[in-house]
């Protein structure tokens, strides 16, 4: 009984700390520049998918305090319309089936947990193939893992707009990094449609970016 009643007691402090912490910092609760930032990924071959290029952004933006170690939640994307993974039949095969059933598993998960902080990959992702030029390859490599150009450096610029953008007081499209010297350089072309993919999904976080939506939210069309 007595562990009962500090479990209830200490749990009861975390509300009030997390209603204090929500109203002082309006985007709590990413912490407002932090002596250091901890972001975790816990996950899959997706969230390595999502993280491997976070490390270069931020060496892009100067950025050193910042350690992979913070609990988030990653929207993840939907396969291609001719991918073979097996459980694709779940969606009829269907890759926008596919999206809006992530879509709604996330604001179900948001609704129902203490989750507060979602990176939008998978609404980056779909905003990428909505604007990237025909002749480029495609997003994913195997039909539902990310390539290892556009598609994964689209996904860390995701996490860096989510995570490290709004706490150190950056953004992603000012962001330099283009894995210059690797097999995966992106150029210039591609890597700014990539970057307005990823701070687009940050916008409208479970919604695919349409021009004629832009008036909305106050930022203009580019």
């Amino acid at each position: 009984m007595k562990q009962l009643s500090r479990f209830l007691l200490l749990f009861g402090l975390c509300i009030l700390c997390s209603d204090a912490f929500a109203r002082q910092f309006p985007n709590y609760p990413i912490p407002q520049r932090p002596d250091t930032l901890r972001i975790l990924g816990i996950g899959n071959s997706f969230t390595e998918d999502g993280m491997e290029y976070l490390p270069d952004l931020l060496a892009a933006a100067g950025i050193e305090n910042v350690i992979l170690g913070r609990i988030t939640w990653q929207q993840t994307w939907a396969y291609s319309p001719d991918s073979q993974h097996g459980d694709f039949i779940r969606y009829d095969r269907n890759q926008q089936l596919m999206y809006e059933g992530i879509v709604a598993a996330v604001k179900q998960l948001r609704d129902e947990t203490s989750i507060d902080v979602i990176v939008p990959t998978g609404t980056a992702i779909q905003n990428l193939r909505g604007t990237q030029p025909a002749d480029w390859v495609k997003v994913t490599r195997d039909g539902f893992h990310l390539n290892f150009k556009t598609g994964r450096y689209t996904a860390a610029c995701t996490w860096f707009q989510t995570l490290v953008a709004p706490a150190l007081g950056t953004t992603i499209i000012e962001n330099g990094c283009r894995l210059r010297g690797t097999s995966h350089e992106l150029t210039e072309e591609e890597a700014t449609v990539c970057r307005q993919a990823a701070q687009r999904a940050c916008i409208r976080n479970l919604a695919v970016w349409t021009e004629d939506k832009a008036h909305e939210i106050g930022v203009p069309a580019q």
